[in-house]
């Protein structure tokens, strides 16, 4: 009975931290599909050119995504602290301030796996599409792409996924939503049971992203 009072009594605050997570998490993850894939795509499509400014172009990309997958997020939070304290001055709230870094780490990292499924599709398929008639531009989209698609869809739900422990780091920041609730009670010792629940939740959160994205895949091979 008592564990049951306690439950009833922090249920808001877990709701409100619960809200404020998905709202990092599914902001976060809404702008890194929408900019990660075609950043991805993109930068498969330089890798195949043969030309000095388009070459520059694509270390200029391939470096930044290949250097977010070695930065720590909790670096890439503290680089966007004084673009999150203005945003913070203008009355955004922590968690609004907090999508702009996860956004940004989510993109690179989603980019740079959507370049890795695709390019090492690239010299596979190729000779195909020159034997077809086919165009570098035909090649990529008409074969490559689809060829692509399941590691595309994984690459996204795991990327995804990372939202939520990046999330939780942020909290370390102050950023708001479950990981904040939990450091904060942890760091106090004050309610043991809302920190287990607040990770329990994190990771069913973080679990059932993946799951989703692997019930997508499976839809998309053919039976």
């Amino acid at each position: 009975m008592a564990c049951k009072a306690r439950l009833s009594a922090m249920f808001p605050t877990l709701i409100n931290a619960l809200r404020e997570t998905l709202f990092m998490v599914l902001s976060a993850s809404l702008i890194t599909i929408v900019f990660g894939i075609p950043l991805g795509i993109l930068v498969a499509n330089l890798a195949a050119v043969d030309n000095k400014p388009v070459r520059g172009l694509y270390y200029i990309f391939f470096s930044l995504m290949h250097l977010a997958k070695f930065i720590p997020y909790l670096l890439i939070m503290l680089l966007f602290i004084p673009l999150m304290n203005w945003l913070i001055n203008k009355h955004y709230s922590y968690s609004v301030a907090s999508v702009i870094p996860l956004a940004t780490a989510g993109v690179l990292l989603l980019a740079h796996r959507i370049y890795t499924a695709t390019f090492s599709l690239y010299n596979q398929w190729q000779a195909t599409g020159k034997a077809m008639g086919a165009s570098k531009f035909q090649t990529f989209w008409l074969i490559i792409l689809p060829e692509s698609l399941p590691e595309i869809i994984t690459a996204s739900s795991k990327t995804c996924a990372l939202m939520v422990g990046f999330s939780t780091i942020g909290g370390a920041l102050g950023a708001g939503g479950l990981g904040q609730l939990a450091i904060e009670k942890s760091i106090n010792q004050t309610d043991p049971l809302i920190v287990l629940t607040s990770i329990a939740i994190l990771v069913v959160l973080q679990q059932l992203i993946e799951y989703t994205g692997n019930i997508v895949v499976r839809q998309t091979q053919p039976r």
